[in-house]
């Protein structure tokens, strides 16, 4: 009789130590259900394509007279950047270069003494910047401020004689976008960027019109960037 209760309640016993394995194997563990943050850290590289809307030429002309001339600028451009962040709790600092080929360009009539009537043209070859990048990262959203150096190539031209003079000028670049993670390596951003270039000289039809030349942009532009690794 003691021997058959001994063997039912060791059975028992067995039983409920095996259900209680059983359960604790089928409870996943907690960080099972919580899911990584995305990680801005590493290089980058990307395309980007937008367009100067609301930008602005500026030209002072000193001989034969001596005058300024203001003219709107608009156009598409495209071209490519690279760029690496640092990812510390949520907030993402980093720095940018980019390039840009442009169609960006603005023309206005004039008259000048001994020259008559013509049309100065004023054309953006290409951009490029090198900015820093400060941003606050929800997840797989990051929302960023930038600010840096730019540089223009800036063509002006004009119709008595067909003569035109380029310079390179440098401004500076300020700025806002929206950058949003599509997978573990693409993401994709919008971006409004506003430079500002400081004057240049410039001398067309032989010496006979001189003068200085500046100009600035208001950028729109979205792109894609592929993210290399992370560093953290």
């Amino acid at each position: 009789m003691f021997v058959s209760r001994f063997v039912v309640t060791a059975f028992a016993i067995t039983g409920f130590a095996a259900s209680a394995s059983a359960a604790d194997l089928s409870l996943p563990a907690p960080s099972a259900f919580t899911p990584a943050a995305y990680d801005w850290s590493g290089f980058y590289g990307g395309v980007h394509a937008g367009g100067d809307f609301g930008g602005e030429y500026s030209a002072d002309f000193t001989l034969p007279d001596s005058f300024g001339e203001d003219f709107d600028s608009d156009g598409f451009l495209g071209g490519g950047q690279i760029g690496f962040n640092h990812q510390f709790d949520q907030f993402v600092i980093g720095i940018e270069a980019d390039w840009s080929f442009t169609d960006i360009d603005g023309d206005t009539r004039v008259g000048l003494t001994g020259l008559g009537t013509g049309g100065v043209d004023a054309e953006t070859n290409w951009i490029s910047t090198i900015r820093g990048r400060a941003g606050y990262a929800f997840n797989r959203v990051l929302v960023y401020g930038t600010a840096g150096v730019a540089f223009a190539d800036v063509e002006v031209s004009e119709s008595f004689t067909g003569s035109s003079d380029d310079n390179v000028h440098t401004g500076y670049v300020v700025g806002a976008g929206l950058e949003a993670a599509l997978t573990e390596r693409l993401s994709a951003r919008a971006e409004y960027l506003y430079t500002d270039f400081g004057e240049e000289e410039f001398s067309l039809a032989g010496g006979a019109v001189t003068g200085d030349a500046d100009a600035n942009n208001s950028i729109f532009r979205i792109g894609i960037n592929y993210r290399f690794g992370s560093f953290r």
